[in-house]
């Protein structure tokens, strides 16, 4: 699909991106929905559950839709108002099971009589965490072609089947960007995972070898340090342990283009520092891009930061230092936290961006929003240097 909508950093979405992807006459279909006015927070709610329980996609309130062809036939845009952004933020968390925080972009424009208009654009990443049920009505929403629709009791099984795989490690998807936490077999509380897909064709993949497992040791230990390796045709492994032989962190690279980097974090009293999980995102991010080039893959890929409190019976507590920007401790009342973009290889060549979109969301899922300017501020005083 010709277009960057799909894969283009959040903040970079504007009006231009918008016009450009209508003017190609992509029809509504499984990953795109086009909305003349904003709905109902239900339907909307609806509309973003089938997205994530299928392929995800894109939702474009403020653009008209042919009612044949489905195509768009005009940008009318919305009335702009204070909080959009926000508002759908607030549908999502507050009407689907599980939760869903989507990306969200506010792209203004003038009319031709010059008044000032806007289109609100959507973009919902297939979940690693189905089935998701909107909350009002008790559905579980799929997306078959142009609609979304119920699903029937086999598609329930199959998605219940899903999130059971990757509990057990055995997925194997280009629709999901997530890993297991159950790989790690010490019985602590909380786990970090920042999984990498790869986004190429089967036939484009070679099985990983002894000639290239000495470089891509080299490169995940530039993220954290690790003894033991286990080659296999398909896959290697890297890990560190402890005296008991239990994994701490690892890495795997699998020959299908997924990369797990899973570490246990750093709790005290049930409180974790929130900028560390972004140092981790930073360093296993810049790692990707050696591995990328020594994998000669140039193209764009899927990356997921997933924060589980496998302690179900106590609150994970994010905190964010007192010295720092944002000094307040948040509770997050859910055991799993997970963020995802969908970006091309050549924004690794600036991952100051994607950091600071990525950031945005996690302070999105405890309902306050931060200036633009303290969130770059944050990123480049915090993360970046992690990653020189």
């Amino acid at each position: 699909m010709e277009s960057s909508v799909f894969t283009l950093e959040n903040s970079k979405i504007t009006f231009k991106e918008i016009k450009s992807f209508c003017d190609q006459q992509f029809s509504e279909g499984l990953r795109i929905e086009y909305k003349r006015e904003f709905p109902q927070n239900v339907d909307l709610a609806k509309t973003i559950c089938a997205f994530a329980n299928s392929a995800g996609g894109i939702i474009l309130i403020g653009v008209e839709a042919d009612k044949v062809k489905n195509v768009p036939t005009n940008i009318l845009g919305i009335p702009i108002t204070k909080g959009l952004e926000e508002r759908v933020v607030s549908i999502c968390l507050s009407n689907i099971l599980p939760r869903i925080v989507p990306e969200v972009r506010l792209c203004p424009f003038k009319t031709e009589d010059g008044s000032e208009r806007a289109v609100l654009f959507i973009r919902v990443s297939a979940s690693y965490n189905p089935p998701h049920m909107a909350m009002q009505t008790k559905e579980i929403m799929v997306r078959y072609n142009n609609r979304n629709d119920r699903a029937d009791l086999q598609t329930i099984e199959h998605l219940m089947e899903l999130r059971k795989k990757i509990g057990d490690g055995s997925f194997n998807s280009s629709l999901s960007t997530s890993w297991s936490t159950k790989s790690i077999t010490v019985e602590d509380p909380v786990f970090e995972t920042v999984v990498i897909f790869l986004n190429f064709a089967k036939k484009d993949i070679v099985p990983f070898n002894k000639e290239n497992d000495s470089e891509l040791f080299k490169i995940a230990n530039d993220v954290f340090r690790l003894e033991n390796e286990t080659p296999n045709p398909n896959y290697v492994i890297f890990d560190s342990r402890n005296s008991q032989g239990q994994i701490r962190r690892f890495c795997r690279i699998d020959g299908d283009g997924r990369l797990v980097f899973q570490k246990i974090a750093e709790v005290k009293n049930h409180e974790m520092e929130a900028f560390e999980s972004f140092v981790f995102l930073a360093k296993v991010l810049k790692a990707t891009r050696k591995i990328c080039s020594n994998l000669a893959f140039y193209g764009d890929f899927s990356v997921g930061l997933n924060i589980v409190n496998s302690d179900r019976n106590s609150k994970l507590k994010l905190v964010f230092p007192q010295n720092r920007p944002l000094g307040e401790t948040y509770i997050f009342e859910w055991e799993t936290i997970f963020i995802t973009r969908t970006i091309r290889f050549d924004d690794l060549n600036d991952l100051s961006g994607t950091l600071q979109s990525m950031f945005n969301e996690l302070c999105r899922y405890f309902h306050f929003s931060a200036e633009r300017k303290i969130i770059a501020k944050i990123v480049e005083e915090y993360f970046m240097p992690s990653t020189k």
